[in-house]
């Protein structure tokens, strides 16, 4: 066979030939999205990648915009070391990475930088980045040790504290990262978090705006009756998403709902409940579910000032060790969670009470909508 990209052969001019290489070379095809006008199921010039972190909800999304997860070899070696390879062709696509920071943090994060990265090189146009849960965000919210400096500076008190998650936040954007997506970010509401991406956009999906169906569903509210339930924050952190999620319970159950927060006490782990729940069921709000001690305490806070019944909901169940013990000693009626981060099986079978909602539709809508805007 003979290449096209051969020297040109001296009997034929080199206008001629330069023009039957153009006529032979395959001409671009429409982007079906724009030939429809609208999102088209499977379009070929999505792609969506995931590493290590949680394939399952990868594979969910990707089925949800009929598609599947791109083929990637995403390993370790014996040192440690991660390995990223791309392999199908990404030239020209626009590619989407599923990889929540979600425990073991620093190695779900390499691998998402070196994913943006390989796919930066493999000529994709556009890289955007899935956040279901940005690891390194509670620095940005944990309380500041204070550090009396030397006897010449007398009573000053100085706050050394680094913002991890602004930093990770400027490697996503060197790594190559053109656009974010992140549900749920702590701390809610205050906008900081958003403020860490200076150079690109990002997108923040709020539990608040679809999961009072679920929890309406599995908490059995439909016959609630007025003042029968209390919304209670867990900590300061979790009040803005509470007050959204009540506003959206007491919308579509139109009945009146308390709402309460807790404050804790560093110095002694004691949980105050400011509010009230007495004889009343109690749905409390939780950002991110670790050692499960915050959740315990704000239980035992709501059961001592009277609470008929506790539920809890939890953006990122992150489930760390002893989490589900402690779980199940507070009692919870049941606990409703997100599958922003891969939850071993063996942590749902510790934990009966325990409801996973899935926000692969969430994120399949979004990215559709990123994807391609009806003009």
């Amino acid at each position: 066979m003979i290449s096209q990209y051969q020297l040109l052969s001296s009997e034929q001019p080199c206008s001629q030939s330069l023009r039957r290489i153009s006529t032979n070379s395959s001409e671009k095809v429409a982007h079906p999205c724009s030939k429809a006008n609208k999102f088209v199921a499977g379009c070929p010039e999505l792609k969506i990648f995931t590493g290590n972190a949680n394939p399952v909800l990868a594979g969910m999304v990707a089925d949800e915009l009929h598609t599947s997860v791109g083929l990637a070899k995403v390993h370790s070696f014996a040192d440690g070391e991660i390995s990223v390879k791309v392999l199908e062709s990404c030239r020209g696509k626009d590619v989407y990475i599923i990889q929540p920071t979600a425990p073991p943090v620093n190695e779900n994060l390499m691998e998402l930088l070196l994913l943006i990265s390989a796919l930066r090189r493999s000529s994709a146009k556009k890289v955007s980045v899935v956040l279901p849960y940005f690891g390194y965000m509670r620095s940005a919210v944990t309380d500041i040790k204070r550090k009396y400096e030397d006897e010449d500076a007398g009573d000053a008190i100085s706050f050394r504290s680094n913002l991890a998650a602004s930093d990770v936040a400027r490697m996503i954007e060197v790594a190559g990262a053109q656009r974010v997506v992140a549900l749920d970010l702590s701390a809610y509401g205050q906008g900081m978090p958003e403020g860490f991406f200076q150079n690109i956009p990002i997108e923040s999906i709020h539990s608040s705006n679809f999961v009072a169906d679920n929890l309406i569903e599995e908490l059995d509210l439909k016959e609630l009756k007025d003042d029968g339930l209390v919304v209670v924050s867990s900590h300061a952190a979790c009040i803005s998403n509470a007050k959204l999620i009540r506003e959206e319970l007491k919308s579509k159950l139109n009945v009146s709902i308390g709402l309460a927060t807790i404050i804790r006490d560093p110095a002694t782990g004691g949980a105050d409940l400011v509010g009230d729940c007495g004889n009343k069921k109690v749905l409390i709000i939780e950002d991110i579910v670790d050692s499960g001690k915050t959740t315990l305490n704000a239980v035992r806070s709501c059961k001592a000032h009277g609470a008929t019944t506790v539920y809890c909901f939890g953006s990122h169940p992150i489930m760390g060790s002893k989490c589900a013990d402690r779980l199940q000693e507070a009692g919870i009626e049941k606990m409703i969670v997100l599958n922003t981060v891969n939850i071993p099986q063996s942590t749902i079978d510790a934990c009966p009470n325990l409801v996973v909602v899935s926000v692969a539709p969430v994120i399949a809508e979004l990215i559709a909508k990123m994807h391609y805007e009806p003009k």
